[in-house]
């Protein structure tokens, strides 16, 4: 195969699905569940059409490795924690000619599904290395009013470039991202709530709480901003309060869990996730692993 016929293979496969499929996923919510914020997102099927459109269906494979972990707490309703498990799917792709990308997905064991949904997840993650649905991510979030089953009332419209017909070359997507995010607060400006003081300090009793390096990821991925006082909305601020309600759980959970292990494995934990004390957890997703692991610990230490 030629770089020519490469680079027109990947072209095709990273131009816009027809809107019809399209679907719009609600991400956070606030001000009671009444609104909510969107991102769009293809399901599957696209694509696969895709792939056999552009390469036939002998032209590319997916194969799968799938693993469970065992004994994880999670919160249901009401915040009330259950043991449950992970289901983690890893999926590799392999296009004739030009190579393989793989993806991972991950699904709580309970949900309905779950082999489904992170078999799809880990598989469009492996596509979009080859560029089908990468442009998703680059479509701006929205936040919408929701109906009484948490879905929005009426659908956001994709930007032009995200259309089908359009070709998003390397570096397009990114541009285009900042003139929407530019266009859209600057109509939006009418429609958020300002923010109080008393949820800024709501916000900022956390970072003493939690340690900076907590604190400062999700006010900068959740609120977009650097600090409590620069996020834009009322509606925002409220999701951001709300995840660091939940890195707060975390960490007390964590606490709890340290108390029932022995200090050598205490010790081994930490240093395994790279963390020196609960003060300098850096990210979420980091505080999970450690979590995760206290839980096994202490499972065994029963």
């Amino acid at each position: 195969m030629t770089a020519e016929e490469r680079d027109r293979i990947l072209t095709q496969l990273a131009e816009p699905f027809d809107v019809r499929e399209i679907k719009w996923r609600v991400t956070q919510t606030a001000n009671n569940g009444t609104r909510g914020f969107v991102k769009p997102y293809a399901d599957p099927r696209a694509y696969h059409d895709r792939l056999n459109k552009v390469l036939t269906a002998s032209g590319w494979t997916s194969t799968y490795h799938v693993c469970t972990l065992t004994n994880i707490m999670r919160a249901r309703g009401n915040n009330k924690e259950v043991m449950s498990g992970k289901v983690l799917s890893t999926c590799t792709v392999t296009i004739d000619g030009i190579g393989c990308h793989s993806g991972t997905g991950e699904e709580w064991a309970d949900s309905d599904c779950a082999m489904t949904s992170a078999d799809a997840q880990s598989f469009k993650r492996a596509c979009s290395a080859f560029g089908l649905g990468r442009y998703t991510y680059s479509v701006p979030g929205v936040w919408v009013d929701l109906d009484e089953h948490k879905q929005p009332k009426r659908l956001p419209q994709l930007p032009k470039w995200a259309l089908a017909g359009n070709a998003v070359k390397p570096g397009n997507a990114s541009r285009a991202r900042s003139a929407d995010a530019t266009q859209e607060a600057k109509g939006d400006q009418r429609k958020t709530t300002a923010i109080n003081s008393q949820l800024i300090e709501e916000i900022e009793r956390y970072r003493r709480e939690l340690g900076k390096n907590l604190y400062y990821e999700v006010v900068n991925k959740i609120g977009k901003a650097d600090a409590a006082g620069k996020i834009q909305s009322k509606e925002i601020a409220d999701v951001v309060l709300e995840w660091l309600q939940r890195a707060k759980r975390g960490v007390e959970k964590a606490r709890e869990l340290g108390e029932k292990v022995s200090v050598g494995q205490y010790d081994y934990i930490f240093n395994h996730v790279g963390v020196e004390n609960l003060g300098t957890v850096p990210s979420m997703t980091v505080l999970s692993k450690l979590v995760n692991m206290l839980v096994e610990a202490a499972a065994k230490a029963a």
